[in-house]
Formats: structure tokens, sequence, C-alpha cells
């Protein structure tokens, strides 16, 4: 961390600073120099040592304390108040799908087969309308379409997930945090809480509402059902909204990559591949196999979200 002294006579307590291109204010609980009549510019490098930012604050070591709250993350123009929060998950081998006799599988969850995953970090969060609308304004990503789509409630809070999201816009905003889509792989071994062999993210208990947002009328705020998290406390992956990953549909897993990587799109296969199930799904879609799939450029009736993730 490199800390440089400046002269910025007469600048406290939220105040304005200029550099070229940002513009920054001083955190509210500052106060002015006790080191003469000098503030204190600090300049910040990030832990990842992606990222560096300037900041004025009158009490260095107060400054320093508040360091989370008042950074923005390393995304590319996410600021502290829409940084995505990324959670590790830890690679190993799992077996991804669904055994003949599993209550409810489906077809498309067969064969089961042994999947070799690399380690990854995945959002916490399934990305929330104040997230992408941050993408919005900064135009990397386009606007929601909410034509014969959802509206009102849906859109009510900013912790509330995006919906009405197609997939290129899942991965436009995943490719401006410096991330991509998860593939299905990935997607399934994460809520599986590391690939364990479970029926929903929490363990085998069938879901119940205060473990997921589902058979609802409206979405909520991401995180607000904890107990349903996985062991590595992602947030929601099972219910609020349906999940786009990468990897395009295919009926069955037959043939299906074995080392994480995502199923590439033939051309009779235009459907890419959903999972989670929603605010408005029954419980027994929220399995961590169930599977669901539409077509890259539709919304699924405002029901599919997505979280990104990041290579190691």
């Amino acid at each position: 961390m490199a800390v440089e002294v400046e002269s910025l006579k007469g600048l406290g307590n939220g105040d304005n600073v200029s550099v070229p291109g940002k513009k920054f204010v001083a955190p509210p609980n500052a106060e002015r120099a006790s080191c003469g009549d000098k503030g204190v510019a600090v300049s910040i490098e990030s832990l990842q040592g992606k990222n560096q930012v300037n900041y004025l604050d009158i009490d260095l070591h107060r400054f320093l304390h508040d360091v989370p709250n008042t950074i923005p993350g390393e995304q590319h123009g996410i600021g502290s108040q829409t940084a995505i929060d990324w959670i590790q998950i830890r690679g190993g081998a799992f077996i991804m799908g669904s055994q003949p006799g599993t209550t409810a599988a489906d077809r498309d969850e067969m064969p089961a087969h042994r999947v070799k995953i690399s380690s990854f970090k995945m959002a916490k969060t399934e990305v929330t309308l104040r997230q992408y609308n941050a993408c919005v304004k900064a135009q990397a990503c386009t606007a929601i379409d909410t034509v014969d789509c959802l509206s009102g409630a849906f859109f009510a809070d900013g912790n509330q997930p995006a919906v009405c999201v197609t997939w290129h816009q899942a991965r436009a905003f995943s490719k401006w945090v410096g991330g991509r889509l998860p593939t299905e792989a990935e997607w399934e071994y994460a809520a599986r809480s590391g690939g364990k062999n479970v029926a929903y993210p929490w363990g085998s208990e069938e879901p119940i509402s205060n473990k997921a947002t589902f058979n609802a009328q409206v979405t909520r705020p991401v995180c607000s059902r904890p107990q349903g998290d996985t062991d590595q406390k992602l947030c929601d992956i099972a219910g609020n909204v349906w999940e786009w990953v990468e990897d395009a549909y295919r009926a069955d897993y037959e043939g299906a990559p074995k080392n994480g990587r995502p199923r590439l799109l033939p051309p009779w296969a235009p459907y890419r591949v959903m999972r989670g199930g929603s605010w408005s799904s029954p419980g027994i879609s929220l399995r961590v196999a169930n599977r669901a799939h539409d077509l890259p450029n539709n919304r699924f009736k405002g029901g599919v979200g997505f979280r990104p993730v990041i290579s190691n």
C-alpha cells in the first residue's frame, strides 16, 4: 500500500477532490487535518494488484480503517455500492446429474457422470438490479427491456435480482466485471456446496419458505433466505430467479465434457441452459440437478437472471 502526502490545504469533511478522469468525496467521518495545514492524499493499490485509486481523507488512520467501505471493487467501473462479492469455490471432482430412480429426475439429467472442476470464484449473489444498471450507465450493457415482461414490484428494490435478462445481456455484464458466465458443471458443483451428493443446496430436506424464494408472487432482495445458502455462503442459488449458464442445451448428458468446460453449440441445438428455479417455480424445480432452457434472446417470462464467475 503506497501513501503519498500532498498539499491539499483547506479541504475537509465531505469536500470533493478531482483527479484526471475521476472525482471522489472525503468520507463522511473525515476530520480536518491534524498534521498542520495539509490534508492527506492516499493512493491505494488493491490486494489483487489490479487497480489503483485516489482518495482524499484528512485522518489517515480513520481512512485506512474505512477502506473496505470506501474503495471501489476490483471490477471495471463498479463502485463500492455495486461491487461483486466473490466467493472462492475450491475445485474437485463430483457426480453431475441424477441417477435412474431419483425422485422427480428428468431424462435430461442423465446419465450421471463424473466431472472434474478447477477452482474458481463465483458471485455470492445473483446480479442485482443496482449492479446491472451500473453496467447500463457505463454503456457496457443494454437496458433491461420490460415490454411484455415484468414490472412494478420486480423493480421496487435495487437489491432484487435483475430479471428479464437475455443470455447475451448476462454475458455482457459478466465480461464487464472481468468474468464470464459459469459453465453448467461449475454451476451444479457450486450449488452442491462443492460437489456434495445432495438434492438441494442446503441438503436433502425439501424446500420451505425460509430456505428459498419459490411459489411466490415476486422476487425478494438477494440473500433474504440465508438458511438456504450453500456451505460456501452462496445466496439464492435455489429460487428467486433462474440463472443463465454458458452451455448449449442438450436433452441428455451423453458425451458431455468431463473437465468442467461448457458444452459447445451444435447447429441443431440453439438453446442455452438455465439453472436453479425461480420465484414462481414449485419446490421440486429447485433441485440442484434440475435443468431448464430457452433461446439466448429470450427472457423466460421474466424469471431469469444470472451470476458471473471468475477463473482462478
